[in-house]
């Protein structure tokens, strides 16, 4: 299997032409590739990709020149990519001689990772069957996409509550916030990149609940 690199080992011009995708929200524009029935961007050889505008295709991995790209995540991915990353690979059954995943830096991003697969594999039918389950919705696997925003969500608001209590000098009463309500009354969206109350909304909203404490 292909090791990471680290970045700061490899030269400027490695980490300009390294691999990358992102399938349906891209976290930066990427070279235009084939399209599928639906639209959706459809598999590549590892020798016919490159991660962006200008990047140059197929750097690397000599002995992967005809493998099949299927999917990647970077630094800056959405949590629908992460997801489908992670339980794309599940189905695939792991990494292993026929299905890689190559970590590479990236000059944009940080570190980008592509799963790669052997195109004479059975795991190249199973890929098959990933990017088509794809062009019909767009999460793999709704329950562990929605998990990871619920979650991202849920860490969010604790923030958001610490915002409160530093700058307002209270105490919020956790156990006694009834959270379906105060998203609904402030529009608190909780799928990722959805509205946010201000601070001030926050508190107005919880001291009018009586929910907070001044400090002594």
């Amino acid at each position: 299997m292909v090791s990471s690199t680290p970045a700061s080992s490899q030269s400027l011009e490695s980490l300009v032409g390294l691999p990358y995708e992102v399938r349906h929200e891209s976290s930066f524009y990427l070279e235009p590739k084939g399209k599928g029935r639906k639209g959706i961007d459809v598999m590549q050889l590892y020798k016919d990709y490159a991660p962006a505008v200008g990047d140059r295709k197929g750097l690397g991995l000599p002995d992967r020149q005809n493998w099949l790209v299927l999917l990647g995540k970077n630094r800056d991915s959405s949590l629908l990519e992460k997801s489908n990353f992670d339980v794309a690979l599940e189905m695939l059954g792991g990494e292993s001689d026929d299905v890689e995943v190559c970590r590479f830096g990236h000059w944009i991003c940080g570190w980008i990772e592509i799963v790669i697969v052997n195109p004479e594999s059975k795991a190249a039918k199973i890929a098959d069957d990933i990017e088509n389950q794809l062009e019909d919705y767009p999460a793999l696997d709704e329950h562990d996409w929605t998990s990871r925003e619920m979650d991202a969500h849920c860490e969010w608001v604790e923030q958001m509550f610490k915002f409160v209590e530093s700058s307002y000098d209270v105490t919020i009463d956790r156990d006694s916030v009834d959270y379906g309500d105060m998203e609904h009354e402030l529009d608190w969206e909780t799928h990722e990149g959805g509205s946010t109350p201000s601070e001030a909304e926050i508190y107005e909203y919880l001291e009018e609940k009586g929910l907070v404490t001044p400090d002594e």
